[in-house]
């Protein structure tokens, strides 16, 4: 299973968790085992995280031993050289 994050809310369980919304991503990972990967754009066109979002995710994906994948597709390297993992996470 694979978990996407979208900036609209989740109104089913096959519907995207909600962008800055750790609480439900915690709970999306503590009631599903199978999840594989979360799938996010760090920037949702003009809406940025919230100070500590991304790197929440990342402690999560640790935690539960599920791989964190930044869809960088728009925003690339527009933003930094090393993409938006350099500027919001520290790993």
């Amino acid at each position: 299973m694979i978990l996407r994050v979208s900036r609209h809310e989740r109104r089913s369980p096959d519907e995207p968790a909600p962008f800055n919304d750790l609480t439900t991503a915690e709970a999306l990972l503590a009631e599903h085992e199978d999840v594989a990967a979360i799938i996010i754009e760090p920037l949702q066109r003009i809406i940025p995280p919230q100070p500590g979002y991304l790197q929440g995710l990342r402690d999560l994906c640790d935690k539960h031993s599920v791989l964190l994948i930044f869809d960088e597709v728009v925003t690339g390297f527009r933003l930094a050289y090393g993409g938006t993992r350099t500027i919001w996470c520290d790993t």
